[in-house]
């Protein structure tokens, strides 16, 4: 999951694992230097995990073509993380293009003149106004895998908030999953557990427990018009020509990548029932790696990507 554009309610304290660490509820950073490329090279690898999985459209073919057809267009992506989907994106558009990549946590931001010389990063919180030279400059707004940032009502607000950077005529454009809808065959005792475990974190710190099945209805409450939604599955490709033993392989090492950085993060956050000790996180991150190693198990992640027009 990308790094995320929390609420403003993220600030730095020492938990009761001694830690210091945000006030978010967002489990996916890491705040050392190790840690943060660690981050970095996660959620490149990610994307393009999840680029192969959705046809290699970085966006909807005529949204595509819109943008392409559109002099000098203007794109931001919300919790851009390391602005890997822009710098792809920008190899698609007319160097006029002007990209722009927003998140709360810039750790993740590499190097500027590593980017493309269209792509710019900056710090941005996606849950308060945006700044005035933003506003309604659009021609796309892109978010993906929010939904570790989301509380419980937070999605309507958050729709209105991003639409504001939009010009009429302009796309949101939104990609998301959820861990309580992955599934593990066949299913064994260290998956079920995930799964529990993740729960009883999500209830506690009130994470919004309805995407990716809301988004599109967020959209048409938020008056967007053609609305529409697209279902991916991590386990499609693997019919395909970039299929077989190789991609799920891939998967399984992503899911499990991501799966012990967010059991880490539930650590450092003050821990949940089984992971409240640094032995219980490598311990559990063990029995986890042997299910994600066996060759065996079966990965599916359901994925929606919906979208709407401003009118």
């Amino acid at each position: 999951m990308a790094t995320a554009a929390v609420s403003s309610t993220a600030t730095t304290t020492t938990n009761s694992n001694g830690a210091s660490t945000s006030a978010s509820s967002y489990i996916l950073n890491d705040y050392d230097k190790e840690g943060i490329e660690t981050e970095m090279d996660r959620l490149n690898t990610q994307h393009y995990l999840f680029d192969d999985m959705m046809d290699n459209q970085l966006l909807p073919p005529h949204i595509t073509k819109h943008l392409q057809e559109t002099p000098s267009p203007r794109v931001c992506e919300i919790a851009t993380g390391t602005g890997i989907w822009l710098s792809e994106l920008s190899k698609q558009l007319s160097p006029s293009a002007e990209l722009v990549g927003l998140d709360f946590d810039p750790t993740k931001f590499p190097a500027p003149e590593t980017l493309p010389s269209n792509v710019k990063l900056s710090f941005g919180n996606a849950f308060e106004p945006f700044p005035q030279d933003l506003i309604g400059k659009f021609d796309v707004v892109h978010l993906r895998l929010f939904v570790f940032a989301m509380k419980t009502g937070q999605g309507p607000a958050l729709i209105e908030n991003l639409l504001t950077l939009l010009r009429p005529g302009g796309y949101l454009v939104w990609v998301d999953s959820h861990p309580l809808i992955m599934e593990f065959v066949p299913p064994q005792e260290a998956t079920r557990k995930w799964k529990r475990v993740f729960y009883e974190y999500a209830k506690r710190v009130d994470l919004n427990m309805d995407i990716p099945l809301a988004i599109t209805g967020y959209m048409r409450q938020a008056g967007l018009v053609d609305c529409e939604e697209r279902w991916y599955s991590t386990e499609t490709p693997f019919y395909g020509p970039k299929g077989g033993a190789e991609w799920r392989a891939r998967q399984q090492r992503q899911a499990y990548i991501g799966i012990q950085q967010a059991l880490k993060g539930m650590f450092l956050l003050g821990g949940i029932e089984g992971v409240q000790t640094k032995k219980e996180v490598d311990d559990f991150t063990d029995d986890l790696k042997g299910v994600f190693t066996d060759g065996k198990t079966v990965f599916y992640m359901p994925t929606i990507r919906a979208w709407g027009r401003k009118s």
